[in-house]
């Protein structure tokens, strides 16, 4: 009878360098090698490819108007614009990039006339056409509620003295230009507690939180609830000129838009009204794909490769 033998479990230098081309080649796959066998190709591409968008994936940003917030804080000595508005557009463009301020007078001082919330007004519709024609994707208002005072305590227990107690809050609204649709409606509030003066002293006066400290911590908080809303929020473009089989899109390196990118093209679909006589801007049927093959700051051009006729005006999505 013969006797079976003990197998080494001992990896063989083959089995290291296969285990090592396999890698590479997942690498070079990754990094957009196009010479992978493409029977294997679909078994590794689900696993590849949501690391691939994690890591090289870009992130298109919206080009943005923040107009003036209605003031409802009661106080006219109140500098607002100062305190809150011109920090808030800092805030909202970031370090990032994916936000670009876009300066529209005209629909500054549309909003600041109206003076309240533009929800269930048709007239949202034909600003966000304004703020299209402006080049932007979102526009950012809201209202800058009353600032609230209590008479509290701060300190440790035992040695607490008396405070005011500040509370601020702002009334958050973003809409989507492409469809007049609002995306983030939210309060946001903050509060802090500032000794009163007389009870500190004249170093721990200089040290206490001030006003502009609340304001300060209001519009961080503020413009990270904005640009989270913009991030989620799907980039929709404009076909601004069609000349044969190449369109012109009114965004470009200013936003994220890069070479190869795919656009996906919809005609502009018919008007719809919501329950409070809202008016909204719907996203008509698909008519075509066009594949950026240039790119500058402020526009793009892509050939069309699928579908059409696209027309001026059809509306464009970057493919994921």
């Amino acid at each position: 009878m013969r006797t079976a033998r003990n197998r080494s479990v001992t990896p063989r230098p083959l089995g290291v360098l296969a285990a090592i081309v396999a890698l590479g080649c997942l690498a070079a796959w990754a990094g957009g090698c196009s010479k992978i066998n493409p029977v294997v190709q679909p078994v590794i591409q689900p696993v590849v490819k949501p690391v691939v968008k994690l890591v090289s994936g870009s992130v298109i940003g919206k080009k943005v108007i923040v107009a003036p917030f209605w003031d409802k804080t009661g106080n006219a000595a109140l500098p607002l614009d100062k305190l809150f508005l011109a920090p808030l557009k800092a805030g909202i463009a970031g370090e990032d990039g994916n936000a670009r301020l876009v300066e529209a007078p005209e629909i500054e001082d549309i909003v600041r006339k109206h003076r309240g919330s533009l929800t269930g007004l048709s007239g949202v519709l034909d600003l966000s056409r304004k703020a299209r024609e402006a080049g932007a994707n979102a526009l950012v208002t809201g209202i800058v509620q009353s600032v609230r005072v209590r008479e509290g305590k701060t300190g440790v227990y035992g040695f607490r003295s008396p405070a005011s107690i500040y509370t601020a809050a702002v009334s958050l609204w973003v809409y989507d230009t492409a469809h007049g649709t609002k995306v983030l409606d939210k309060a946001v509030e903050v509060t802090m507690k500032i000794a009163r003066d007389e009870d500190m002293g004249t170093e721990g006066a200089e040290n206490a939180p001030s006003v502009e400290d609340l304001f300060a911590e209001l519009v961080d908080k503020a413009a990270g609830e904005v640009r989270g809303a913009l991030a989620n929020m799907p980039f929709t473009g404009r076909v601004a000129r069609v000349e044969k089989d190449k369109i012109l899109v009114r965004a470009g390196r200013d936003v994220g838009i890069e070479t190869g990118m795919i656009f996906d093209i919809h005609t502009q679909g018919p008007e719809m009204s919501g329950v409070s006589g809202e008016k909204y801007q719907t996203l008509g049927p698909w008519t075509g794909v066009a594949r950026v093959i240039e790119t500058a700051e402020g526009q793009s051009v892509a050939l069309v490769i699928e579908g059409g006729p696209v027309r001026e005006g059809d509306s464009v999505r970057v493919r994921e």
